[in-house]
C-alpha cells in the first residue's frame, strides 16, 4: 500500500493527474483512530482525529495499491508523450552539458542523448552511484505495517499498525 501525504494530494490536483489517481478506485483516508489495549472501543472513537483539515486542497492523505499507483502514473506518462522502456540491465550514465544513458534491453545495446536523466531506480540507484550523489536518508525512527483483514475493505476503511517497542539501532 503507497500513502500520498496530503500536500502530494494537492499537488496531483495542480498537475493534473489527480483525476487518474482516483479513477484507480482507492482511496482517502479522513480520520485516524488510535485502537489500543488499553482502551475500549468507545474510548478510542471519541478520540477521532480528522485528517480533512490537515491541507486545504485535499480530502486527506491517499491510500493505494503500490501496483495501481504505479501503472496509473506510468499511463499518464505515456498520454503525455514520454517514452519509457522497463526491464533494462547494463544501464551506464554520463553526466555533464551533453547527458547520455547507455543500456541493454533484450539483447539489444541502446545509446541515448538526453538534457535530463530521471534515475528512478530505488534506494540501491545505479543511477545515483555512477554519477557520485550521496544517499541522504533519516535513521529508522518508527516502523508502519499494513494489516489486511477479510470482509474489512469497503473503501472507506484502512487499518495500520504502530508497532509498540524500541526502534532498531
Amino acid at each position: 500500500m503507497s500513502y500520498i501525504a496530503p500536500w502530494d494530494v494537492a499537488a496531483a490536483k495542480k498537475l493534473g493527474i489527480y483525476n487518474q489517481l482516483m479513477a484507480a478506485r482507492e482511496h482517502h483516508v479522513t480520520r485516524i483512530i488510535n485502537y489500543d489495549e488499553l482502551l475500549t472501543h468507545a474510548q478510542a472513537e471519541t478520540g477521532t482525529l480528522p485528517l480533512s483539515h490537515v491541507h486545504p486542497k485535499a480530502a486527506g492523505p491517499r491510500c493505494m495499491q503500490h501496483v495501481s499507483m504505479q501503472n496509473t502514473l506510468l499511463q499518464h506518462a505515456k498520454a503525455c508523450g514520454v517514452k519509457i522502456t522497463r526491464g533494462v540491465s547494463d544501464v551506464a550514465v554520463r553526466a555533464g552539458a551533453m547527458p547520455s544513458v547507455t543500456y541493454a534491453h533484450g539483447r539489444t545495446s541502446h545509446a541515448r542523448r538526453c538534457r535530463i536523466v530521471i534515475g528512478a531506480d530505488g534506494r540501491s540507484s545505479t543511477v545515483r552511484r555512477q554519477l557520485g550523489l550521496t544517499l541522504h536518508e533519516n535513521e529508522v525512527d518508527h516502523l508502519i505495517s499494513g494489516l489486511l483483514i477479510e470482509g474489512a475493505h469497503d473503501g472507506r476503511n484502512h487499518v495500520l499498525h504502530f508497532p509498540a517497542g524500541q526502534t532498531p539501532n
